[in-house]
């Protein structure tokens, strides 16, 4: 207890030895004040303004959704209070677009609440069919592509502020509940996918060429990845040699994991969706990965394979949830 008292003494000792030598440094500045709560004068709330044309079943839609950003007055014990712009604080938007049909996109961040004219926006559309049953039992979300909007289900999207008083979205009951099923499900809705990047990518970058012709036969990259994060080497580092342009034209399938294998054709049409299914199984498990009449087992939540017969860099991802779908 002495060494106790005696190191408390030291403490009040050197704060009170601090304060004096800041309050004599800053005798001759102007003393910044921090401004109190109370003094804080936030702006009206700001309302904006999404709109997203997507394609679905075949048939052009145009969705449509308006919040309201908030100047909220926030404390941090490094600044004190400020004034911060806020967002609506959910994860998903649900809206239901048919009888049958809804549709769910994520929230604009804080970071949008500053838009001050009409800018671009692509999103990421989920689909939740059969919602006329009142379960969700799987989802399907369709990713924005640049590199091929024919391809992909978001045709454009868009962000614009609007006046101040607008009128915000409301929702139905039914699409309230679909949304907190979805916050509550995302870790239980899961999906495989396959990404290709074919020879045609890659052959013309010849740090790949020397690397790869040395390898004859099914090839699963080692786990973990040796090296630094940028340092080339398989697994694929090789996202790191290729220019943006080439890494943003790899192949995308959804596949589906049954019985702990994934069986995948390489003739099929790629496509920029995933298929999230509920299951309650655990998917670290490993998994068995087949193509081409050749299988090989697979470790893990991600892995990397190349085929010397096509010349084709694979990459699997098992086990992807809802929950880190969208990008």
């Amino acid at each position: 207890m002495m060494w106790r008292r005696s190191n408390n003494a030291f403490s009040w000792a050197l704060q009170g030895v601090l304060a004096v030598s800041l309050s004599g440094c800053v005798s001759g500045l102007a003393i910044l004040s921090l401004p109190s709560k109370a003094e804080l004068d936030p702006q009206p709330d700001r309302y904006l303004r999404l709109i997203l044309d997507v394609v679905l079943d075949g048939r052009p839609r145009t969705i449509e959704h308006i919040w309201k950003c908030t100047h909220e007055k926030i404390f941090s014990a490094a600044v004190g209070w400020t004034l911060q712009w806020q967002s609506e604080r959910r994860k998903y938007v649900v809206k239901r677009v048919d009888d049958d049909l809804a549709v769910f996109f994520q929230q604009p961040t804080d970071g949008y609440c500053g838009v001050m004219g009409k800018r671009p926006y692509a999103s990421d559309v989920g689909v939740i069919p059969n919602v006329d049953q009142g379960i969700v039992d799987y989802v399907v979300v369709h990713h924005y592509h640049k590199q091929f909007p024919r391809s992909s289900a978001i045709l454009a999207g868009s962000i614009e502020p609007l006046g101040e008083h607008s009128k915000i979205t409301r929702q139905s009951r039914e699409e309230r509940q679909l949304e907190r099923s979805l916050e509550s499900l995302e870790r239980k809705l899961v999906a495989s996918a396959v990404t290709v990047i074919p020879e045609s990518m890659w052959s013309r970058y010849p740090k790949l060429n020397s690397y790869f012709e040395v390898m004859t036969e099914l090839t699963v990259a080692p786990r973990p990845a040796p090296g630094p994060r940028r340092q080339f080497g398989f697994p694929i580092r090789i996202l790191a040699v290729l220019n943006n342009d080439d890494v943003q034209k790899r192949l995308y399938y959804s596949v589906q994991d049954i019985d702990g294998r994934i069986d995948f054709d390489p003739s099929r049409t790629p496509e920029h969706w995933k298929v999230f299914r509920l299951d309650d199984r655990d998917f670290r498990r490993s998994t068995t990965f087949c193509y081409l009449e050749r299988c090989v087992p697979l470790e893990g939540m991600y892995n990397e394979i190349y085929d010397p017969e096509t010349r084709s860099i694979i990459a699997v991802y098992h086990s992807l949830t809802l929950a880190g779908a969208f990008y």
